[in-house]
Order: C-alpha cells, then structure tokens, then sequence
C-alpha cells in the first residue's frame, strides 16, 4: 500500500513549497506569487521582520519561471524578485532589501 491516508495514494507533487521573506523596509509588504502573468497572494510579512509563508503546491509548475512580487497597501510601486524555479516541498529564503532592485530567491532545499 502507499503512504496515502484513508486508502488513497499519496500525492508528493501536492506538497507545498515555503519561502522566508526578510523584509528589510520599515512598511507591511504582502507577498504574492507570479506565473504565467497571473499572481497569487502569499501573506503579509511585517517592516523588520522575517516570515516563512506557504506556497500552496498548486502554484508550482516544473519548468515555468516564477517570481516573488511584494507591495505595500494602497502603493503602485513593488519589489520583485528575479525568475527562479521552485518544486513541491522546496525551502526558498529571499530578502527585501532597501534598494529596489531585483533580488535573487535562493533555493536552500530543492524538495527533493
């Protein structure tokens, strides 16, 4: 039998992805996932503070590239991440830096 509960297989690539956001700015930013041109809100990470939000596995997509988008309430202006790739079960940490510029994800565990 498989790892499934109640007699059901258990499906690996439903697992969720996390990232933990450093948000240097002194302002709340709510993250979003962008894909193929759509965005997905993650969470809200507060000014000087570090959060690990979830990335529902339903999200992720092998082969597409991705990005973190973080804005602040009620502003045009946001900060996005650089593309990177992320997998079912994968660990990301990205930094929000004062600068805003493009800042790399770094893929600490790939989920595999």
């Amino acid at each position: 039998a498989s790892g499934g509960s109640l007699g059901h297989p258990a499906r690996p690539d439903d697992r969720p992805a996390h990232v933990t956001v450093r948000n240097d700015h002194w302002e709340d930013l709510t993250v979003y996932l962008e894909r193929d041109g759509s965005q997905f809100r993650l969470g809200v990470v507060e000014g000087n503070a570090v959060r690990t939000l979830p990335v529902p596995g339903i999200y992720l997509s092998r082969g597409t590239a991705m990005y973190f988008v973080a804005k602040q309430a009620g502003r045009e202006t946001h900060v996005r991440s650089a593309p990177f790739g992320l997998y079912p079960g994968a660990q990301a940490r990205w930094t929000l830096s004062l600068s805003h510029q493009e800042s790399p994800v770094i893929v600490v565990d790939d989920g595999s």
